[in-house]
């Protein structure tokens, strides 16, 4: 893969999602179940935010009740996000200044397209950064 490489060929199948109205302890089953930190909240395929472990950490801290608290209320919103045909390497800096390790893919019409993290792009692009391009000399 190279670091120009579209952003869709980096997001893990399956896109998993969460409804605005489902509670904070069913997020987290889901991102449990799937072992994903974050997930796109969505209302017919378009993104309305995303909830993360951290957002979910947070709720846990200002005593949030996990079976009572909405998704909507403790998401971020609005989400950052890209294009599935942005290069690799301009999302990963998208993530890096916006503080952020999760950014759903949306296409042209709005909807979301796929989920890509830190997780999913961290090795293939230390992976590429680290192999010497082709015809470089090695000193020994």
């Amino acid at each position: 893969m190279q670091f120009s490489a579209a952003a869709s060929a980096f997001a893990r199948p399956p896109l998993v999602t969460a409804e605005p109205d489902s509670t904070l302890r069913e997020a987290s089953r889901i991102m449990n179940e799937h072992d994903i930190g974050a997930l796109v909240v969505v209302r017919a395929q378009h993104v309305l935010g995303v909830i993360s472990e951290r957002d979910i950490a947070h709720a846990v801290s200002m005593s949030a009740d996990l079976d009572e608290a909405r998704v909507a209320t403790w998401m971020t919103s609005p989400a950052i996000t890209a294009r599935p045909s942005d290069p690799v390497l301009d999302v990963a800096y998208l993530m890096l200044d916006a503080g952020i390790r999760h950014v759903p893919l949306v296409d042209e019409y709005g909807t979301v397209t796929g989920m890509l993290s830190l997780r999913d792009i961290e090795r293939p692009l230390l992976e590429q950064a680290l192999t010497p391009a082709p015809g470089t000399a090695h000193s020994s």
